[in-house]
């Protein structure tokens, strides 16, 4: 996988984020992939999807990208999201296979 098809899979994630297009998030997943929270692990897109449907129902929004970083098969981000009307701060990485999330690890910062 090279640095510019990471970027697209990863601005694909987001435009999919503030669409509310869970098909399109699950395109982006291996069958296999592992979603990380501090509240819960989802393994398999089945978990993913429920997982998503949740945060899709709060209405994220990219604000702004505050932090990236990216090696050959790994993101590595830091941005604002607007979450339910509220700006709140996120951090998380995404690991591919394939040009696929394989595994990903997602949290929203608490001041």
């Amino acid at each position: 996988m090279t640095v510019t098809s990471a970027r697209a899979v990863f601005d694909r994630q987001l435009a999919c984020l503030s669409r509310g297009d869970l098909e399109g998030l699950l395109e982006n997943y291996a069958p296999d992939a592992v979603l990380l929270r501090f509240d819960a692990e989802f393994s398999g897109i089945e978990r993913i999807s429920e997982a998503f449907s949740g945060y899709l129902a709060l209405r994220p929004r990219l604000v702004a990208l505050t932090h990236y970083a990216e090696s050959s098969d790994m993101i590595f981000y830091r941005a604002l999201m607007e979450i339910a009307g509220e700006t709140k701060e996120t951090i998380g990485t995404m690991m591919f296979t394939n040009e696929k999330i394989s595994r990903q690890t997602a949290a929203v910062l608490h001041g």
